[in-house]
């Protein structure tokens, strides 16, 4: 199929002409970036107020109502996700009768089970607070109504997460962006007013319900300025056609499959762990985890264009086009992943001392290392996983989270009785490792058509040889990373050296530094002018 060459309503620049893939890419990322650090930035900051508030029992139901719901979450967001695969490839042919009826199609089959989901949990609010969490009595009654609380904000959520799909789906990442920040903004407002104003738990969920409804009701209007600007197409348009809606719940069922094994092979070295350790083991495997959890999310705010970008190529023939983003977008997050790596692993023992003390330092060091190696190798397989999502080859995702449930539960299930929680991290490094590799290889060959090795493998050899000799650099140097100037002056040196060595081995070109420098000064430039 050629690609579409006409373009509307090029002035409000709300929908156009696909245009090249890359445009904006580096924009976006900052958008997406912002959207998804300024409500984590905002929980953080009020944590202590909200649990002085409601004190430490409130809290801990306050917490596993929102915990239900993520897991609740698991119905819904695979079809609003599956949806933009759907749109982008409306877009990209200029369809805009099958967009218009595609959007329609999303948000009635994502309300539909949205609204189901949230029947369920108001129905068993009750035995989930008295027999599967155990409230306290003078709680369970508050429990209760903050449940059916969480099941109507869960339905608003539901929606809105559907409409979200649209401007996702036509690159409008400012637009998801400005709505994220108003209803994550809204919520920590809500709650912490309901709290100031003396309504305790269940006012702290209503407000989170309120800030569900205002996440809705922006979406709302997003779409709604956007569809004015979409011309109607030729013929009669379906407001629902039965075709697109039987081809979304098909490919979503994949998505939601894809969705539990990726919760579960995220947890699996934690939760092998527990059983086979018990409680204290957990804790000084955690404490590494939650640093290195934090890397995969930064990544995926900015690897997780590539889905509407890759079902945009494969709807207009640009197959060329992406093949070429791909590679781009593998060698900057591959450099960006190994960067920090190099700063983590080298000042692993100095950060854990300084941060939770020599003696949690002394037991989960060696565990952040060996995490660090793995969330190195799972830069690339996040983005041939996107590409696979995006070229609608969800099966192959699938595969890649058995295999990183499977081998790992083996792996661990031998070492962790015999190595600790050191054995539990070596598990995942082994496994992992060469499994998220392979796959990364595998969506370059099989997909994209790169049929040399050599072209293949040359990204990691550059990044991963630059921060492998960085971090055997640093070691050999006689800093006490273990004070705080100390640990400032190693992680410095390790960064400079890390980036000298990406120049010389070619994992950094000079084209990405003036990329960079570029957009740099022409944010600046744009600031002063206002």
């Amino acid at each position: 199929m050629e690609p579409v060459t006409t373009s509307i309503d090029s002035k409000s620049g709300l929908v156009a002409t696909p245009s090249p893939l890359a445009k904006n890419f580096a924009r976006n990322s900052v958008y997406n970036l912002v959207g998804w650090v300024w409500p984590i930035f905002l929980s953080i900051v009020t944590v202590p107020y909200i649990v002085h508030h409601l004190g430490e029992e409130a809290y801990g139901v306050y917490a596993v109502v929102s915990i239900v719901a993520g897991y609740l979450a698991m119905m819904s967001t695979p079809t609003a996700a599956g949806n933009i695969r759907f749109l982008a490839a409306a877009y990209a042919r200029g369809d805009w009768n099958g967009l218009r009826s595609q959007l329609t199609s999303g948000i009635l089959v994502n309300a539909a089970i949205s609204c189901a989901a949230g029947v369920v949990l108001y129905a068993v609010a009750y035995p989930l607070a008295n027999f599967v969490f155990r409230v306290p009595p003078v709680l369970l009654d508050a429990t209760v109504v903050s449940f059916h609380i969480a099941a109507l904000s869960f339905a608003f959520n539901g929606i809105a997460g559907s409409m979200r799909s649209l401007p996702i789906a036509v690159r409008r990442y400012e637009l998801v962006n400005v709505v994220t920040l108003a209803s994550g903004t809204a919520s920590t407002a809500f709650v912490v007013t309901a709290l100031y104003l003396g309504y305790g738990l269940v006012g702290a969920v209503v407000a989170m319900m309120l800030s569900s409804i205002v996440a809705l009701l922006g979406f709302a209007i997003a779409i709604r300025l956007m569809l004015q600007r979409i011309p109607r197409g030729s013929g009669n348009a379906r407001v629902v056609d039965a075709d697109n809606t039987k081809q979304l719940v098909s490919y979503s069922g994949l998505l939601f499959v894809e969705h539990v094994l990726s919760v579960i092979g995220t947890r699996i070295d934690r939760t092998l762990v527990a059983v086979m350790l018990g409680a204290t083991a957990v804790t000084y495997y955690a404490i590494p985890s939650r640093i290195t959890d934090i890397i995969p999310g930064v990544l995926g705010v900015i690897v997780s264009q590539l889905y509407p970008l890759m079902a945009e190529a494969v709807a207009s023939g640009r197959f060329a086009e992406a093949a070429k983003l791909y590679d781009r977008v593998q060698r900057i997050t591959l450099w960006i992943v190994c960067l920090i790596g190099a700063g983590l692993i080298a000042n692993a023992y100095g950060l854990l001392a300084l941060w939770m003390g020599p003696q949690t330092a002394d037991k989960s060091w060696i565990v952040l290392v060996l995490l660090m190696i793995v969330v190195v190798s799972r830069a690339p397989a996040g983005v041939a996983f996107q590409t696979a999502l995006g070229i609608g080859r969800a099966e192959l995702n699938i595969v890649l989270g058995v295999g990183t449930i499977v081998f790992p539960a083996m792996a661990g299930a031998f070492l962790i009785p015999r190595f600790g929680i050191e054995g539990a991290a070596f598990a995942m490094a082994a496994t992992l490792v060469p499994v998220q590799l392979l796959f990364a290889g595998m969506i370059q060959w099989k997909l994209l058509g790169t049929r040399s090795v050599w072209a293949i493998a040359m990204p990691f050899v550059r990044s991963f040889g630059a921060m492998a000799l960085s971090v055997v650099v640093m070691y050999l140097v006689p800093i006490d990373g273990t004070a705080l100037i100390g640990l400032a002056a190693k992680s410095f040196l390790t960064l400079f050296i890390f980036v000298g060595l990406s120049l010389l081995f070619g994992a950094l070109l000079l084209e990405d530094c003036r990329t960079g420098y570029a957009m740099v000064s022409r944010r600046l430039s744009w600031m002063g002018r206002r």
